[in-house]
């Protein structure tokens, strides 16, 4: 999470209010607590992504099978903007 994304500027002003109520603590504790409870989340959340997500890349990037398809894959891109450059 980015703090200038406006995206997360517009769910904290559209939708966090709803949740605030006018008996409880004062509306800047709740919105505060709301916040802390979002951004805690995210926090768990995304570091749980990028765990998964790091030991499935290493895992998928050691087989032999993945390292010959990146390697074919860059090499006809490479084909590809030659011929493209070469024609030009």
């Amino acid at each position: 999470m980015n703090i200038v994304n406006p995206k997360v500027t517009v769910l904290f002003v559209a939708l966090l209010p709803q949740f605030v109520t006018m008996e409880g603590w004062a509306t800047a504790v709740q919105m505060a607590t709301l916040g802390f409870i979002f951004m805690a989340q995210a926090l768990v959340l995304f570091s749980g992504l990028a765990l998964v997500g790091g030991y499935a890349g290493q895992k998928w990037l050691n087989r032999l099978g993945t390292q010959r398809a990146i390697h074919l894959g860059k090499a006809v891109i490479f084909l590809v903007i030659s011929v493209e450059i070469y024609f030009l």
